[in-house]
């Protein structure tokens, strides 16, 4: 038996499973279950991230904070130098993950940096 409620349910497929319980055709419920698969498959492919398109984004990431570090900074060539080699740490760490494609959204913050280089006392 089934119960209607609101809200979003945790099965898949709920619909193709309540018109199973319904007078449609054998055949018809199998035409949209296989459309159903491939619609998943679709939506799988899509949803996955190439290396490239990972890589892409951490050199933009990288090039976007080199360039506000070019124009804005006001730090010493030390203070520069420690954020740039900041920087370029973390962004290798970003290139060698195993697991980043499954964050498309991958951070290539300097580790204990905020958007912009901190400025060292006394500058």
């Amino acid at each position: 038996m089934h119960a209607l409620s609101k809200g979003k349910t945790q099965e898949r497929h709920y619909g193709l499973q309540l018109a199973g319980t319904s007078t449609f055709p054998a055949e018809v419920l199998e035409d949209a279950k296989k459309i159903a698969e491939q619609l998943d498959k679709d939506k799988k492919v899509k949803q996955q991230v190439t290396q490239e398109e990972i890589e892409k984004r951490a050199l933009f990431k990288l090039a976007t904070r080199l360039i506000q570090t070019a124009r804005n900074s006001k730090l010493d060539q030390d203070g520069l130098r420690l954020y740039t080699n900041s920087l370029k740490k973390t962004y290798l760490q970003c290139m060698q993950r195993d697991d980043i494609a499954d964050n498309a959204d991958a951070n290539i913050e300097p580790e204990g940096n905020d958007d912009e280089p901190v400025e060292k006392d006394g500058d």
